[in-house]
């Protein structure tokens, strides 16, 4: 169909020559879809392919989305078959290769183009450095295929846990060693779910990063390498059956890891990442870009959060962390957070509330309110675009859903996250 493009004014429309009385037929344009402003779409599929190098093979994959980092990219070599896993918002990019010669499985490298290309490169090596190879290898079904991922079939891959450290009187920092053929990472905002070998036991837990340092956590996105560290805090319930046999693990020895041992003690199966890209908060990435990150987290719900703040130093955006918990002795990483605070006084400040205080506390004092959150959250106007995320347990993170919107904060400005 076509639509007339009618003359803007009648002076125009008035003039007697042949140029300005045509009336010009133009084709119509389709209408655009439309997209929450969280949502960023990605507009073309994702594409692979490889060249050679001596000895190294790098397989390049053509995302088109301009955040992704490493921490999108699952790699694992088992019996000379590449397992290629890319998140892409809210789908799951795959490859799966035979590949045609043999390489070494515990050493490749997985980096990120440079700028915000969108390309991630697997650079794999030879055994056999000097052969040159005619071809990639054999597809195998579902290889250079997307899906949701909500779709995607759940696979556990089991670790060990190498590390165990008591944060508080009842939360643990776990720490897992993936094997040396797989590169599992998690990225900014989304979960793992945990699972005891052979049982039922599993749930879903979200990764911290392994320090809060905001140049560490930067650059580990620009390359990343098989066997890398994953690290959970782990509340610990009398009554509750997932938490207690986390805690009952043994921690194994670095040396000499095997996932493959009878009866050990050490082993956690643990799933590719799942949940979903929440881009004001990673990225800023709105119209205008999110210029004030506000974080309310209560206990464990501390976890999602400090990827995302450190995201947004990174950012060089500003960030308000409220942190609710009972005592001063209940503050994980109280240390490290107000360190952390100290270091970037311009883009963070770390409020603890806390419910049950001592006599001797001179930060604030009590719950979730409105009171609190018309005191300290930051509003929007001319020079501020405001986002905002909660994480805590379900009563915490309803309270302070209303109390948003009861502070004229709309849907597309804040994000629960939920277990």
């Amino acid at each position: 169909s076509t639509s007339i493009c009618k003359p803007k004014d009648n002076s125009v429309a008035n003039d007697t020559s042949p140029v300005a009385t045509t009336l010009t037929a133009v084709p119509k344009l389709p209408s655009l879809p439309t997209y929450s402003p969280l949502q960023e779409r990605v507009q073309r599929p994702a594409s692979y392919d490889w060249h050679q190098s001596g000895g190294i093979v790098c397989i390049a994959v053509y995302t088109r989305w301009q955040h992704v980092t490493t921490r999108h990219c699952t790699v694992a070599i088992v019996n000379n078959v590449l397992s290629v896993d890319i998140i892409i918002q809210d789908q799951s990019y795959r490859l799966a290769l035979e590949l045609a010669k043999k390489v070494v499985s515990d050493n490749f490298k997985v980096s990120m183009g440079s700028g915000r290309s969108g390309k991630l490169t697997i650079e794999l090596r030879k055994v056999e450095e000097a052969v040159r190879w005619s071809n990639i290898g054999r597809t195998l079904p579902g290889n250079d295929t997307t899906q949701l991922l909500d779709d995607r079939e759940r696979v556990y891959h089991r670790c060990h846990l190498v590390g165990k450290e008591s944060l508080t009187r009842d939360i643990l920092l776990l720490t897992l060693r993936c094997p040396p053929h797989l590169y599992l990472p998690v990225p900014t905002g989304y979960h793992n779910y945990l699972r005891i070998p052979d049982s039922i036991l599993c749930k879903p837990y979200t990764a911290v990063p392994a320090s809060l340092d905001v140049h560490a956590f930067t650059t580990q996105q620009a390359a990343a390498a098989p066997g890398n560290l994953l690290h959970y805090l782990i509340k610990v319930y009398e009554d509750g059956a997932m938490s207690s046999a986390l805690d009952e693990l043994s921690v194994c020895e670095e040396e000499g890891l095997t996932a493959d041992a009878e009866e050990d003690s050490s082993l956690v199966e643990v799933t590719l990442a799942e949940g979903e890209h929440v881009n004001s908060l990673i990225s800023g990435g709105c119209d205008p870009p999110v210029t004030d990150v506000a974080l309310l987290a209560a206990g464990t719900g501390i976890t999602p959060m400090l990827s995302v703040m450190l995201d947004a130093i990174a950012d060089n955006r500003r960030v308000l962390l409220l942190f609710f918990n009972k005592t001063e002795e209940d503050i994980p990483w109280r240390v490290e957070l107000d360190a952390l605070s100290a270091k970037h006084p311009p883009l963070l400040q770390v409020q603890h509330v806390l419910s049950a205080a001592s006599a001797a506390w001179r930060g604030k004092t009590g719950r979730v309110t409105l009171q609190l959150l018309d005191e300290l959250l930051p509003v929007a106007d001319g020079h501020k675009n405001v986002s905002l995320a909660v994480c805590g347990p379900r009563g915490f993170t309803d309270t302070a859903l209303k109390l948003f919107d009861e502070l004229s904060y709309v849907g597309e400005e804040y994000h629960a996250f939920v277990g």
